[in-house]
């Protein structure tokens, strides 16, 4: 009998999530809440981190999938955004170092956010660079905060001073719009309640976000988050402690709470 249609009906993604301590592979498709499937990985302290990847590519049973349609890496770490009336490829390196000069750069990459009109600046270290290609030659890399920056700029009240403040694991991103252009972006360690509403409330006074103008999204998860925003409330004219399904309405993954946020935007972006 001669096949019809596709070997998969609905097609699947790999997403491969790199951040400080470690990394996640997530498998899914974008119809259903309960297709996803997550492994997640430390680096060990007898081995370098390019040997934990490589060994984990190697040998997982997500990895050796024929399913996916496409492959995509979310980077954490330093990052800058560059107007693109001012961004020069040959000077990203420089930039970046530039700006984060204690910390180690690699292999540079940068994306381009045409609604802003920004490149996010960023870098992957080299031997991770190089074993995500050798398994995954096609994979597209973006780091954590691109689709976040851009998923956001329309989202809300536009003709208000807006606030985002996306609690990551172990840091806060805050970034703010006027107009739907970049106004501000910036990340703090998230250390003790006090020291992340210190850090919120100045970000505010700086962009005049206040009692009687402005709003302040709270994104992501954190366990300090709802009682910040309850706190929040007193300082500012309009706090919202915002869940995935709020800002990812028609995305059945965002019911799902093993799917982060920069997974969710990235997808609500391409």
């Amino acid at each position: 009998m001669q096949a019809t249609g596709n070997k998969h009906k609905q097609p699947y993604y790999l997403s491969i999530r790199l951040h400080a301590d470690g990394f996640s592979f997530f498998s899914y498709n974008l119809e259903g809440v309960e297709t996803v499937a997550v492994e997640t990985y430390s680096y060990k302290a007898d081995e370098r981190p390019e040997e934990t990847l490589e060994n984990a590519l190697t040998n997982s049973s997500l990895i050796k999938s024929d399913r996916y349609e496409m492959a995509y890496g979310i980077v954490h770490g330093p990052a800058i955004q560059v107007p693109l009336e001012q961004f020069r490829k040959d000077d990203a390196a420089n930039l970046l170092r530039l700006t984060f000069r204690n910390s180690q750069i690699g292999k540079i990459y940068y994306n381009i956010l045409p609604h802003l009109e920004i490149a996010q600046v960023f870098t992957i270290a080299q031997n991770l660079e190089e074993t995500l290609k050798r398994h995954l030659p096609n994979i597209r890399l973006y780091h954590s905060q691109t689709m976040i920056l851009e998923k956001m700029s329309g989202f809300g009240d536009t003709d208000e001073h807006q606030l985002f403040v996306y609690f990551q694991e172990k840091e806060l991103f805050i970034f703010g719009y006027t107009d739907q252009h970049l106004r501000y972006a910036n990340t703090f360690p998230i250390e003790t309640p006090e020291n992340t509403l210190y850090y919120i409330l100045s970000v505010c006074k700086e962009l005049g976000i206040n009692d009687s103008e402005g709003e302040c999204f709270l994104i992501g998860e954190h366990e300090s988050k709802s009682n910040i925003a309850e706190t929040l409330n007193k300082y500012i004219h309009k706090v919202k402690n915002a869940t995935s399904v709020n800002i990812f309405r028609s995305s059945a993954l965002a019911r799902n709470k093993r799917v982060p946020f920069d997974i969710l935007a990235l997808f609500a972006n391409l």
